[in-house]
């Protein structure tokens, strides 16, 4: 069903000293073997029904809501809720578009925004199920309140609940819909990112549709639900990080020693993987020559195993053939860094540390070729400059921008 491709950063190192180096994992669908239609989806929309939605915010999520709708294939189901100071649920696991299609025209806007009522709701309407793709998706435009309608200053234990939902299989994507002033993105893209899932920034009302059929659509191509790549290091080998570059950026984490949690995986598009490793100097006397690094093992949700793969490093003497990079992968190691200095940017309120991410931001855009997102990084540093500090709509914008680099 898949196969595993692993390439170095560098194939050597010199035997007499520790370093550090990055792999490169592909998880390839086997076409072969590998049907196009994925497997049947169970689809979540918790769409935020507060106050603030009203008017044309909440008429463009119900048409794409609706659009939804009308790209279920026969084997997908769909369960959608209202969410402000309540949750009410519109639809359960249904496939019924007429039913659904009326239920979304007669939302109305009112109350706060709770949403750890929401992610309950998923871990409801989204039970256990063999063989299916499980996914939610959380739409606002708003800070997450308590029950008093007051902003969370501290939502970090609605992001601890994205996790435990998250490691139940169930994949969590958000959506930050309108003017980034009005939500937290930190919190969005954190929470999204516990939840294995995208965060998807709509200020652009009128793209939404697109964005949320686009989203549903890869979705409708997941071959396989709640994978994971358990890591045996050999031969004294640590394990110093790791994260998911393709298709959606995530930053992994260990589920038990030296097993992650990848989420899902497609059938019509390759899952990159890098992973930082410390390796040690050769043994005396054994000082050069393959030894192995690191076994890969990628199993299902039910721990069976697909693919087992041990990669190896030549040990050599020779600074020159240390100095031989794989551009391919060196170019991912900066995509990776330049997704993650704009999740930073996001957090950060000091021009001194913003200028910092911006100007590290710029450099690797520049490295990998990307020109556009260089000026426009350039852009953002002169604004900075000028003003002391970026709107919330600038920094989600880069982060946006970022997230869609392949």
């Amino acid at each position: 069903m898949f196969n595993l491709e692993c390439q170095w950063d560098r194939s050597n190192k010199l035997s007499s000293s520790v370093s550090e180096h990055i792999l490169r994992v592909r998880i390839n669908p086997d076409t072969a073997t590998t049907t196009a239609e994925g497997l049947p989806l169970r689809i979540a929309i918790a769409l935020d029904t507060s106050s603030s939605m009203n008017g044309d915010k909440l008429a463009k999520a119900q048409e794409a809501c609706i659009a939804i709708v009308n790209n279920l294939r026969p084997i997908d189901r769909l369960s959608l809720a209202s969410y402000n100071t309540n949750v009410i649920t519109l639809v359960n696991n249904s496939n019924n578009k007429t039913e659904t299609t009326q239920a979304i025209n007669n939302l109305t806007a009112t109350g706060v925004t709770r949403t750890d009522l929401a992610l309950n709701w998923f871990r409801e309407v989204l039970p256990p199920e063999k063989g299916v793709a499980r996914v939610g998706i959380l739409i606002t435009d708003g800070n997450a309140t308590d029950a008093k309608g007051m902003m969370l200053d501290d939502p970090s234990s609605i992001v601890l609940q994205g996790q435990e939902i998250s490691q139940n299989g169930i994949v969590i994507d958000t959506v930050g819909l309108g003017d980034a002033s009005n939500f937290n993105t930190a919190f969005l893209t954190d929470l999204c990112a516990k939840g294995k899932g995208t965060f998807i920034y709509a200020d652009n009302l009128a793209n939404f549709q697109s964005l949320l059929t686009t989203r549903l659509s890869s979705f409708q191509t997941v071959a396989l639900e709640g994978a994971k790549l358990k890591l045996n290091p050999k031969n004294q080998v640590k394990l110093k990080g790791f994260y998911c570059l393709r298709p959606d950026f995530l930053s992994l984490e260990e589920v038990l020693k030296n097993e992650l949690l990848l989420g899902t995986i497609h059938t019509n598009c390759f899952t990159d993987i890098l992973i930082s490793v410390e390796v040690p100097p050769a043994d005396f006397g054994n000082s050069n020559g393959e030894k192995e690094v690191l076994e890969i093992d990628l199993i299902t949700a039910e721990n069976n195993s697909i693919i087992k793969q041990i990669t190896t490093l030549n040990y050599t003497g020779s600074y020159k053939e240390i100095q031989q990079i794989n551009e391919d992968v060196d170019q991912d190691l900066l995509r990776w860094k330049l997704k993650i200095y704009s999740t930073e940017l996001t957090k950060t309120v000091d021009p001194n540390k913003t200028g910092e991410l911006l100007i590290n931001m710029q450099v690797n855009a520049t490295k990998i070729g990307e020109k556009e997102l260089a000026k426009t990084v350039a852009s953002t540093l002169d604004n900075l400059q000028k003003k002391g500090q970026l709107t919330p709509h600038q920094t989600t914008s880069l982060l946006r921008d970022t997230r869609q680099i392949n």
